[in-house]
């Protein structure tokens, strides 16, 4: 017996945070959707310039990197695989803050970011899925800076940065 590839819908349904919109929704968001391909070493988002669309990982892995402050040399924060998200966290802050370089090839379906920013209002479960939570890159910046204004011990900036993240939640006011 051979196995029958899922459609793109049946896929993004079983993704999070994608599985918290109705199907409609979904169908209507992935017929904006454009497939891309990346090569080993390229950047899908760069830091310093913020992004007009949020890409979504189908097939490879792509390295999220945050610059040591000590060696000012890049450090692999997490590797991102199949269902990740690229891009939504810049564009939900409103400030590029993400630099991600594919590992291997990577098949990604980019989405346009007002169409995302629309879904994010429009359907508060899949928003607070997306605000509500710090991503391991501002964790890793916010502790980066404190440390260097701060002249504090910068041991594991990385680990510590997702002890952060485990620890934390973000409040709206």
């Amino acid at each position: 017996m051979t196995p029958t590839p899922l459609s793109l819908q049946e896929t993004f349904q079983t993704l999070a945070p994608f599985d918290r919109l109705p199907e409609a929704a979904l169908q209507t968001l992935l017929q904006t959707a454009q497939p891309y391909k990346y090569r080993v070493g390229q950047p899908l988002l760069r830091r310093e310039v913020l992004s007009q669309q949020v890409i979504v990982l189908l097939e490879g892995e792509a390295r999220v990197l945050g610059q040591d402050p000590r060696s000012q040399q890049p450090v692999t924060l997490e590797r991102l695989g199949r269902g990740q998200l690229v891009g939504a966290i810049s564009l939900v802050r409103g400030l590029s803050c993400e630099t991600v370089i594919a590992s291997t090839e990577v098949l990604a379906l980019t989405l346009p970011s007002y169409t995302f920013l629309q879904y994010l209002d429009e359907y508060p479960r899949f928003g607070q899925t997306i605000r509500d939570r710090i991503y391991r890159v501002e964790a890793f910046d916010l502790l980066s800076r404190h440390a260097k204004e701060q002249a504090l011990d910068q041991r594991d900036l990385t680990a510590q940065a997702q002890r952060l993240c485990d620890e934390s939640a973000i409040v709206t006011l």
